[in-house]
């Protein structure tokens, strides 16, 4: 499911996505992981700079 952005309540819903750009350039953002839970996610993620700013990310 495609989170449209002028739906603020999209962003609590779990199972959201939310996809900035076009693949193979795009970044998907999600409100919900099933196959990882918040502390390993949070433990494996890498930081990266993103125009200034520190994000956390998380990749296969």
């Amino acid at each position: 499911m495609r989170l449209v952005v002028d739906d603020p309540t999209g962003w609590l819903r779990k199972g959201e996505v939310f996809q900035m750009g076009v693949e193979p350039v795009s970044i998907d953002i999600l409100t919900e992981l099933a196959a990882i839970d918040f502390e390993t996610a949070r433990t494996n993620r890498v930081e990266a700079d993103f125009h200034g700013h520190a994000v956390g990310l998380l990749s296969r």
